[in-house]
């Protein structure tokens, strides 16, 4: 875990708690983005998938078929990235049991507990660089056909998309054609050499 902001209420926007994070202490490096359902805003700093295409991996196993366009591949290989990051909470949530529970501490208390259990994972795993990770099941569930979790191909962009953040939804979308070209591009020559 590189970053963990805890203590917003459920009902919080997606876009509400990124700004906070970035007027707070949040850093995104130049030319790095971090990857996000498509409830986030379009905005620099966040790859969001292509709203209206195929997303889900439980959609292209159904179809059995391989990606048409740039924007079906770029949101592939986006769900695929992102199904990484949801399983490492499987793993917390299985690690640290807490997690599962409603604990009767103050808000202000369970607001911290996600956050050091994020600190105490890293720090398991810098420390025990051998732990062994058989105690956590290969096969964890998580529901990726749940629009709540993950968010919908077809959702809407947030207000503004993207120029709440400083950067306008023609530049944004430039940068996101741009990335997806690239993905197409190599993955041709990839199934050329095949």
């Amino acid at each position: 875990f590189t970053y963990a902001l805890t203590g917003w209420e459920g009902s919080a926007t997606d876009a509400c708690i990124y700004e906070d994070a970035l007027s707070d202490d949040l850093i995104i490096p130049p030319g790095k983005y971090l990857l996000a359902d498509a409830r986030f805003p379009s905005c620099d700093g966040l790859l969001v998938p292509y709203h209206g295409i195929r997303y889900h991996l439980a959609e292209w196993g159904r179809a059995g078929v391989r990606p048409m366009n740039k924007e079906e591949l770029f949101n592939l290989r986006h769900s695929s990235a992102r199904n990484v990051i949801e399983r490492i909470f499987g793993v917390l949530k299985h690690r640290f049991h807490i997690l599962l529970l409603s604990p009767e501490y103050s808000m202000e208390i369970q607001a911290r507990i996600p956050a050091a259990l994020c600190a105490a994972h890293n720090f398991i795993r810098t420390h025990d660089p051998d732990e062994e990770l058989a105690a956590l099941p290969n096969n964890l569930h998580f529901d990726y056909e749940n629009p709540g979790h993950q968010g919908m191909p077809d959702e809407q962009p947030g207000p503004g998309d993207g120029d709440e953040f400083g950067l306008g939804g023609e530049d944004m979308r430039a940068r996101h054609d741009h990335i997806a070209h690239h993905m197409w591009t190599d993955y041709q020559s990839i199934l050329e050499e095949r």
